[in-house]
């Protein structure tokens, strides 16, 4: 259990783990609800969510193939990169920070940014696996005629994805560009 004490200084591990939950419960899902499908289901939906193409149900293995490889490798990429490094003079030439001189960075600098770059990177991971999971349960939903789409949650999802982003990025150049 070392990993996830060591990912415990960074984020709480409970996040994995719900995000973990949800691509299992996509892949049941579909696994469960694929024989009763028809041949042809919605494959792409409009700004409001709305079905407007159609294609064989065998995309939606590939959706989900996409979201495991997602998945796996933003995991592996915050494990890798932000919680792994013991020596936090590696982990500095990693990133690229706008504007900072990275050499000049202290160590406390250097281990706000790896807290904040792991926790963008784990909030990141859930909300993509909360999107993935939503599309391929609303996209059975949609093509079993018991629902209309997938309404407004994509675009929110989104729209908090780049929330997320810009907000831990900032805080990353704000302590990158503190004197001590």
């Amino acid at each position: 259990m070392r990993i996830w004490q060591r990912i415990k200084q960074y984020y709480p591990p409970y996040v994995d783990f719900i995000a973990m939950g949800m691509l299992i419960f996509a892949a049941l899902y579909l696994a469960l609800m694929y024989g009763q499908l028809p041949d042809e289901i919605p494959t792409h939906y409009n700004f409001t969510g709305e079905p407007d193409a159609w294609s064989g149900k065998i995309s939606l293995v590939g959706l989900l193939i996409l979201f495991v490889h997602l998945f796996a490798f933003t995991w592996l990429l915050n494990y890798f990169l932000c919680v792994a490094p013991k020596n936090w003079k590696n982990f500095i030439h990693l990133i690229n920070v706008p504007t900072v001189k990275k050499d000049e960075l202290n160590e406390n600098q250097v281990k706000a940014m790896r807290i904040y770059i792991a926790r963008m990177m784990a909030s990141m991971n859930f909300l993509m696996s909360f999107i993935f999971a939503y599309i391929i349960f609303g996209t059975i939903q949609t093509a079993l005629g018991r629902q209309n789409g997938l309404g407004w949650t994509p675009f929110v999802i989104v729209i908090l994805l780049i929330i997320v982003c810009i907000h831990y990025c900032r805080q990353s150049i704000r302590v990158a560009k503190k004197t001590s």
